[in-house]
C-alpha cells in the first residue's frame, strides 16, 4: 500500500511537471520507455519495478521491465550507463549501489559520475531467516548460541560480495563474534532459496518477497528484521536490538535513476 501510494504521488508530480512543460510533454516519451531490474524475475527489484512500472504507465504510456541480472547489480546498471541519455532507458537502483562504492568494489561504472537520480519510490525491510531444519532455534539469542557451538560449520547465502545480505550478516558476524562461512550467489531468489528450502545451506539476511511463499511450509523461519522498526509485513518480528543484538539496522530503499548527462528536464 506504501509503495503504491509512493507511486501514485510521483506520478501526480510527473503530470503537472508535464502540463507545466507542454514542449516536454509533446516529444517524450517518443517510444517506450524500458525500466531495468537488476535481478531475475521474482527476486525484490523485481517485484518492485513492477509495481513501480504499474504506477508509471499512466502518465508515460509503454513502459517495459526489463530483467539485467548478474554481476551482483552490476550488469543492469552497467547497461544503462551505457544507454543513450535521453530517459527512455531507467534503472531501479539501490543502495546495494551506494554500498559498492563505498566498498570500493571493481566496477564498470562511479555510480556518482555516471547515473544522476530521479527520485526514490519504496523501501524494503530485510528479515534474518533460517533453515528450520538445520537450524532448529526459535530466536535470535537461540541462534547465537547455536552458532558459536558450532563455529565455521554453518552456512550462509548472499545476493554476492558487496550486497546487502552480505553486509548485514558481516555485520552480525562482528559484532557477536560469529564464524559462519559466506557463499555468494548469483541468482539468490531461486538457486538460493532452493538451496535453503533442501537444507543445503543455513541462513541468510534478505527481503521479504523472496521468502514469503515458503513461511507457511515451516521449512524457513524468520528470527528478526534488520530494519529499525517492527515491520507491516511481519509485525510480531522483533528488531535486532529487541531481538538482543543491538547497533544493527539497515533499510534497503529502491530508487529510479537514470545514465548521467540526461538532460534535467526529462528528469523532472
Amino acid at each position: 500500500m506504501m509503495l503504491r501510494t509512493l507511486t501514485a504521488l510521483t506520478l501526480a508530480c510527473l503530470q503537472a511537471l508535464l502540463q507545466a512543460s507542454p514542449a516536454i510533454g509533446q516529444t517524450f516519451p517518443s517510444r517506450p520507455v524500458f525500466l531495468v531490474a537488476p535481478t531475475p524475475p521474482g527476486a525484490a527489484y523485481d517485484l518492485t519495478a513492477r509495481v513501480v512500472a504499474d504506477g508509471m504507465r499512466d502518465g508515460l504510456g509503454s513502459i517495459v521491465v526489463e530483467n539485467r541480472p548478474g554481476g551482483n547489480f552490476v550488469i543492469g546498471a552497467d547497461y544503462v550507463r551505457r544507454s543513450q541519455p535521453d530517459g527512455h532507458t531507467l534503472l531501479l537502483s539501490g543502495n546495494v549501489h551506494i554500498l559498492g562504492e563505498a566498498l570500493n568494489l571493481t566496477r564498470s561504472y562511479d555510480f556518482f559520475k555516471d547515473f544522476d537520480p530521479v527520485g526514490h519510490v519504496a523501501d524494503l525491510p530485510f528479515y534474518l531467516v533460517v533453515q528450520t531444519e538445520t537450524v532448529p532455534v526459535k530466536s535470535l539469542r537461540e541462534l547465537i548460541s547455536f552458532v558459536k557451538a558450532r563455529p565455521g560449520k554453518l552456512i550462509y547465502i548472499s545476493g554476492g560480495n558487496g550486497s546487502l545480505h552480505h553486509f548485514a550478516m558481516e555485520a552480525l558476524k562482528h559484532e557477536q563474534g560469529l564464524d559462519i562461512l559466506h557463499v555468494p550467489y548469483k541468482a539468490m531468489s531461486s538457486g538460493g532459496v532452493a538451496d535453503m528450502i533442501s537444507g543445503r545451506v543455513n541462513m541468510l539476511i534478505t527481503g521479504y518477497p523472496a521468502v514469503a511463499p515458503h513461511m507457511k511450509t515451516g521449512k524457513l523461519r524468520v528470527l528478526a528484521t534488520v530494519n529499525p522498526r517492527r515491520t507491516v509485513f511481519l509485525p510480531e518480528v522483533p528488531t535486532f536490538a529487541e531481538a538482543g543484538a543491538p547497533g544493527i539496522e539497515l533499510v534497503s530503499w529502491f530508487g529510479v535513476s537514470v545514465a548521467a548527462r540526461t538532460p534535467p528536464a526529462l528528469i523532472t
